[in-house]
């Protein structure tokens, strides 16, 4: 069914709490410009854990954050999934689309297809510099996206670790086989790997795209 509110999720809108085994299995569309939209939670401000989408989530027109779990994710998410596909404008991640505090054992099998900037397998983007990580994930979909877009993440300040991708992801600027750009000032990429093709314009890396702080490291990964 498609919705029209501003804030969606297969599960709720807003959270405030944790939520924990909870799971997704409608399609979620969307017909106007939105803020978040998910496939357990539109916006989180606590935990998800154990949760799980299958249902595609669709986007008719552009909207700010787009995730498979979750829209706008201020909590950690932990030992989720998602196995839908996601197409339409906006930041998607097929965890989170927007991604604030740690992301652990989590992972993507469904398809983004973005027409806006920052997509990438488990989150698009976080903007917040910290010691968050995003540890043992990875993703199989294939990723199309704009600007930024990678099969992990498509711009991210946080550390990416452990995390691999198997499957194609295409751009424009800034594509990466794991991050599209990785910008925090202590950020790192160690032990990754992606061992799909990666294609795009300017800025493309097996690995990642661009890593554009002096003081990141990427280490101990290959393509």
């Amino acid at each position: 069914s498609y919705l029209i509110d501003k804030i969606v999720g297969g599960i709720t809108g807003n959270n405030t709490g944790v939520i924990r085994e909870c799971r997704n299995k409608e399609n979620v569309g969307y017909k106007k410009m939105g803020y978040n939209v998910g496939g357990i939670a539109g916006t989180s401000a606590k935990d998800i854990i154990d949760c799980y989408n299958t249902g595609d989530i669709t986007y008719i027109s552009g909207g700010t954050y787009v995730g498979g779990i979750c829209g706008s994710a201020s909590g950690k998410v932990i030992r989720c999934y998602n196995m839908g596909n996601i197409t339409g404008g906006g930041v998607i991640g097929g965890i989170a689309g927007g991604s604030y505090d740690a992301i652990e054992d989590c992972y993507n099998t469904g398809d983004i297809n973005s027409s806006g900037d920052c997509a990438g397998g488990i989150f698009g983007e976080n903007t917040s510099s910290g010691s968050e990580t995003i540890t043992s994930c990875y993703n199989k979909g294939v990723i199309t996206g704009k600007y930024y877009t990678g099969g992990i993440a498509g711009n991210s300040f946080h550390s990416i670790i452990n995390c691999y991708n198997i499957n194609a992801i295409s751009g424009t600027n800034y594509t990466g086989g794991i991050v599209g750009n990785i910008s925090g000032s202590s950020s790192k990429i160690e032990k990754c790997y992606s061992t799909a093709s990666t294609s795009g314009g300017t800025y493309v890396g097996g690995v990642a795209g661009s890593v554009s702080q002096a003081t990141s490291t990427l280490t101990n990964s290959y393509n």
